[in-house]
């Protein structure tokens, strides 16, 4: 079954150690921000069952940002979306990526309950929360860049900055 991937920050949830706070059952409220929708729709990535483009979708997320940083991310199985009767579409993504905007898509219609239940999945999941380390998407960008499926003038100047700083430079004559 295919899954739905959606950036996060890590740290938001688990419980922190030692810290006062939410009990071991419950959900940081800072985590919640990772699931800041808008019209009620939630911004998503499909990811195929045997994970064949994710990197492709990394880079693409990661294209977004505004410098090289880890991308944390957490990979929902589709069936969890629909045993909470959120329904999806397929939507054309932003990133500068081109390539990979045909695997966006958006969770819909969403209420605060089902937000809730849906965050509650992704507490209970902690195989699903996982890391592309800043080197490994350093790699992911240079690469997309060096093979043209990403232009650097459609990405953040500082990003931009970082990108054009690794590609490798031009042989000599």
């Amino acid at each position: 079954m295919p899954f739905v991937l959606r950036k996060i920050r890590k740290a938001k949830w688990h419980k922190l150690a030692g810290a006062s706070g939410p009990g071991e059952d419950e959900i940081q409220a800072d985590a919640l921000w990772d699931l800041k929708t808008e019209d009620n729709q939630l911004s998503v990535w499909n990811v195929e069952d045997d994970q064949s483009n994710l990197d492709l979708v990394l880079t693409a997320v990661a294209a977004n940002c505004q410098f090289i940083a880890n991308v944390d991310y957490v990979l929902i199985d589709q069936r969890i979306l629909t045993g909470l009767n959120i329904q999806f579409i397929q939507t054309n993504g932003n990133s500068p990526y081109q390539a990979a905007n045909k695997w966006h898509c958006d969770l819909l219609d969403l209420s605060a309950g089902r937000l809730l239940e849906l965050a509650k999945e992704i507490y209970k999941n902690s195989d699903g929360k996982m890391r592309k380390g800043d080197k490994e998407v350093k790699q992911l960008l240079v690469s997309a860049v060096t093979s043209h499926h990403i232009d650097t003038t459609s990405l953040h100047h500082e990003l931009q900055r970082q990108i054009e700083k690794a590609l490798p430079s031009p042989p000599q004559t």
